[in-house]
Order: C-alpha cells, then structure tokens, then sequence
C-alpha cells in the first residue's frame, strides 16, 4: 500500500503543502481497511513525505522525484582524492551522465569502519529513497 501512495503523490497530483483527503476517503479510493491507510500514512509521515496533525489533516511535505539516481561515496575516498583534479573529472562525468540519461543525481556521502556502520551512515529510512530510481557506488573502502 506504501508504495502505491508514494506512486500516487509522484504522479504530480499534489504539491507540497497540499492537503491528502481525509484517510476515511483514502481507505474506500484505494479499496483496503482504514487501519492499513492509517498504518501507511504513519509510515509515510515517518519519511518526512507527510505531516499529519489532529483537525487539519494530512499535508504533502516533501514530493519524491520520480528520475533521481543516488551517487554513494566513502568520506574516507572522496577525502584522500579532494585535493586531486581527478574528483574533479569523476564529478563532473557523474553530473553530465545522470542528466543525459535523464536523471538528476544526488551525491551521498557515508562513512564507517565497517560496512553495516557505512550502510547505516546513509540513511536508508529517509524519504530521498523512495525517489531513487537507481544508484551508482564510487570509492567504497575494503572493510575487515
């Protein structure tokens, strides 16, 4: 059910700030239980792509991008090569790609000394996510 509501506000429906209809309204348009809307809808305000508040309602406080691509770099990497022409190039090869096939990239940096902690250091819980349509890994650092 998440990820048909998380379809429905990329369809460019509704604009931040947009009040949802009312989840009674959600549960009888998307044919589930009340319950299973209020659980999703919990969800999503756990995302940040909602804001719900007793009385007025639910709002659209973030809208996922339906063509973004994630780019994932180690700090400890992209630091040994910041002073080097060569990020320069990377960074630029990255940008000039991702909008050539029609993507906007979003550089995310993570760090940890070993790979659960890199992986925890990148957010996975955040609505930017859910508006990954892919993603490209750079740099990342053996772990023991």
């Amino acid at each position: 059910m998440l990820d048909r509501i998380i379809a429905w506000l990329k369809t460019g429906e509704f604009k931040i700030g947009d009040r949802l209809p009312s989840e009674r309204e959600l549960a009888v348009k998307l044919g589930v239980s009340l319950l299973t809307i209020n659980k999703a809808m919990a969800r999503l305000e756990d995302l940040s792509l909602v804001s719900r508040s007793a009385g007025r309602g639910t709002h659209v406080t973030y809208l996922p991008s339906p063509d973004a691509i994630a780019v994932i770099c180690d700090i400890c990497h992209l630091s040994n090569f910041s002073s080097s022409p060569y990020t320069d190039v990377l960074i630029a090869n990255l940008l000039k790609d991702a909008r050539g096939a029609g993507t906007i990239p979003h550089f995310l940096v993570g760090r940890g000394r070993t790979a659960p902690d890199f992986l925890d250091s990148l957010g996975f819980e955040s609505a930017i996510w859910h508006s990954i349509k892919g993603a490209v890994a750079i740099g990342l650092a053996r772990w023991s």
